[in-house]
Protein backbone atom coordinates (compact mmCIF):
# COMPACT_ATOMS: atom_id res chain seq x y z
CA UNK A 1 0.00 0.00 0.00
CA UNK A 2 1.37 3.47 -0.59
CA UNK A 3 0.47 6.41 0.39
CA UNK A 4 1.21 9.41 -1.15
CA UNK A 5 -0.29 13.55 -0.94
CA UNK A 6 -0.27 15.19 2.60
CA UNK A 7 -2.06 12.43 4.42
CA UNK A 8 -0.68 10.24 7.16
CA UNK A 9 -2.21 6.70 7.98
CA UNK A 10 -2.18 5.38 11.63
CA UNK A 11 -2.96 2.18 12.54
CA UNK A 12 -3.83 2.72 16.40
CA UNK A 13 -4.31 0.01 18.30
CA UNK A 14 -6.69 0.61 21.97
CA UNK A 15 -5.92 -2.78 24.32
CA UNK A 16 -8.72 -4.59 26.02
CA UNK A 17 -9.10 -2.87 28.97
CA UNK A 18 -10.02 -5.36 31.81
CA UNK A 19 -5.80 -6.89 32.17
CA UNK A 20 -3.11 -4.43 31.29
CA UNK A 21 -0.34 -5.35 33.38
CA UNK A 22 0.14 -9.08 32.44
CA UNK A 23 -1.98 -8.31 28.84
CA UNK A 24 -3.45 -11.46 27.51
CA UNK A 25 -3.30 -10.19 23.71
CA UNK A 26 0.53 -9.44 23.33
CA UNK A 27 0.52 -12.22 20.37
CA UNK A 28 -2.42 -10.08 18.22
CA UNK A 29 -0.96 -6.35 18.74
CA UNK A 30 2.20 -8.47 17.22
CA UNK A 31 0.48 -9.62 14.28
CA UNK A 32 -1.14 -6.06 13.53
CA UNK A 33 1.89 -4.09 14.10
CA UNK A 34 3.47 -6.64 11.47
CA UNK A 35 0.63 -6.31 9.00
CA UNK A 36 0.70 -2.29 9.42
CA UNK A 37 5.02 -2.58 8.86
CA UNK A 38 4.24 -4.72 5.85
CA UNK A 39 2.28 -2.06 4.48
CA UNK A 40 4.03 0.98 5.49
CA UNK A 41 1.51 2.00 8.10
CA UNK A 42 2.76 3.50 11.23
CA UNK A 43 1.61 1.59 14.20
CA UNK A 44 0.55 3.21 17.71
CA UNK A 45 0.68 1.11 20.12
CA UNK A 46 -1.54 2.44 23.15
CA UNK A 47 -0.89 -0.23 25.53
CA UNK A 48 2.99 0.96 27.03
CA UNK A 49 0.80 3.95 27.78
CA UNK A 50 -2.09 2.45 29.50
CA UNK A 51 -0.21 -0.73 31.39
CA UNK A 52 0.71 0.88 34.82
CA UNK A 53 -2.88 2.06 35.15
CA UNK A 54 -5.46 0.52 37.03
CA UNK A 55 -7.85 -1.37 34.47
CA UNK A 56 -11.29 -0.64 36.61
CA UNK A 57 -10.17 3.92 36.69
CA UNK A 58 -10.13 3.54 32.75
CA UNK A 59 -14.04 2.10 32.51
CA UNK A 60 -16.64 4.34 31.46
CA UNK A 61 -19.10 2.52 34.01
CA UNK A 62 -18.54 0.16 36.97
CA UNK A 63 -18.54 -2.53 36.56
CA UNK A 64 -17.38 -2.22 32.51
CA UNK A 65 -20.64 -3.78 30.96
CA UNK A 66 -18.86 -4.63 27.64
CA UNK A 67 -17.88 -7.65 28.83
CA UNK A 68 -21.86 -8.41 30.06
CA UNK A 69 -23.79 -7.08 26.95
CA UNK A 70 -23.47 -9.60 24.43
CA UNK A 71 -26.72 -10.43 24.12
CA UNK A 72 -28.12 -7.18 24.61
CA UNK A 73 -30.68 -5.39 21.94
CA UNK A 74 -29.80 -2.39 20.21
CA UNK A 75 -32.80 -0.62 21.59
CA UNK A 76 -31.28 -0.87 24.69
CA UNK A 77 -33.47 -3.28 26.70
CA UNK A 78 -30.94 -5.45 28.50
CA UNK A 79 -29.77 -3.54 31.54
CA UNK A 80 -26.44 -4.96 30.85
CA UNK A 81 -25.49 -5.62 34.17
CA UNK A 82 -26.01 -1.60 35.26
CA UNK A 83 -28.54 -2.77 37.34
CA UNK A 84 -25.61 -4.44 39.80
CA UNK A 85 -23.64 -1.23 39.51
CA UNK A 86 -26.51 0.67 40.23
CA UNK A 87 -26.89 -0.79 43.53
CA UNK A 88 -23.70 -1.64 44.39
CA UNK A 89 -23.06 2.25 44.41
CA UNK A 90 -22.81 4.17 47.98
Amino acid sequence: MSVSGAYRLVMANVPELRELADYPFAAVNAKLKAVAEADGIEYLDLLPALQRETPADLWVTVPDPSSQCQGASADGRSDCGLSRAKTSAP
